[in-house]
């Protein structure tokens, strides 16, 4: 038994090194420099990810607007675009700064084409406890319009 807990042990040191070593060879020198400090693989992989990714209110800023310029693209599917809105509003939260249902209730509707024009009617008349993504994202695949070629 104790000796399978030591081999255990040791499996996972050779995978948490082999994590570091990969990372470590496959950067420039110049981020070597930032990573010299630890020699485990998670904690390179945090030192760069917040190397690039910095939380500042610059980052926010252009995430914000990331988030607010995501269009509906004409011919595309209303899933892809549902998407890519939750995923735009991911990248906020993860930044520090979650956003309101509202704020991506009105993103997920304000884009749309003419054909779903009267569903968007129907739903700026619900309540606000009503004004759900979720509900939103239900309604709209629901009542996808037909199109006739």
């Amino acid at each position: 038994m104790k000796r399978q807990h030591t081999r255990k042990k040791l499996d996972l040191q050779l995978r948490k090194d082999r994590c570091y070593t990969l990372i470590y060879t496959n950067i420039s020198s110049d981020l070597k420099n930032l990573i010299t400090e630890t020699t485990d693989g998670v904690a390179a992989w945090k030192i760069l990810k917040d190397h690039f990714e910095p939380v500042t209110k610059a980052r926010i800023i252009q995430l914000l607007d990331q988030f607010f310029g995501t269009k509906y693209q004409p011919g595309e599917d209303v899933g892809i675009f549902i998407s890519r809105v939750k995923t735009a509003a991911t990248r906020l939260q993860e930044a520090g700064h979650k956003l309101d249902d509202l704020y991506i209730g009105f993103q997920l509707i304000r884009w749309l084409p003419q054909e779903f024009q009267s569903t968007v009617q129907q739903i700026y008349r619900w309540k606000e406890k009503d004004f759900r993504v979720v509900k939103i994202e239900a309604e709209r695949i629901l009542k996808k319009p037909i199109v006739f070629s």
